[in-house]
């Protein structure tokens, strides 16, 4: 807990500075999806992976994994969603 809320505040003071840091993004989308903080560490991933972080497949592929995660424990937003096949 407690080191990871650190290492999230020192790498969002990091890219607020250097909005050009593809590593600090990606090391900040670890951080925060280690802290159950998944649509911050998709954003993260993504700004990294736009900046063409060395490892921007993975970075992508991670932010597709949370996204797909996300989906998947929000069952009440597939119940708000008005469906497309009402019409017969």
């Amino acid at each position: 807990g407690g080191h990871l809320e650190i290492a999230v505040a020192i790498l969002q003071k990091v890219v607020k500075t250097d909005r050009n840091n593809a590593r600090a993004f990606y090391n900040l989308g670890i951080s925060l999806e280690k802290t159950s903080r998944a649509k911050e560490a998709i954003e993260a991933y993504e700004r990294a992976a736009g900046l063409n972080y060395s490892n921007k497949e993975e970075a992508l592929q991670r932010a597709s994994f949370l996204r797909s995660a996300s989906r998947a424990s929000s069952p009440e937003d597939e119940e708000n969603r008005p469906s497309q096949d009402n019409k017969h």
